[in-house]
């Protein structure tokens, strides 16, 4: 995992590689992550390959609703 940020209750990770964004609950179980579907804990949000291939940044905005990644793309 590249970087972590928490946002209130929730913790957001950008993962390496295919720039990979997830939410995590700490107050909840791990239950694992499962790509491409809104369950778990982590749960998987979104993938940003080829946009995104190693995030390097995350802000979680303070409306409670928006979260930026930013990062480099994929290599080649």
């Amino acid at each position: 995992m590249e970087h972590g940020r928490p946002a209130g209750d929730r913790f957001f990770v950008g993962a390496y590689s295919g720039g990979h964004l997830l939410e995590w609950d700490p107050s909840a179980a791990w239950t694992g992550t499962t790509q491409g579907k809104l369950v778990g804990n982590p749960m998987y949000l979104k993938g940003c390959s080829p946009a995104i291939g190693r995030p390097h940044a995350l802000l979680a905005l303070s409306n409670g609703k928006l979260v930026i990644m930013g990062g480099t793309p994929e290599y080649g």
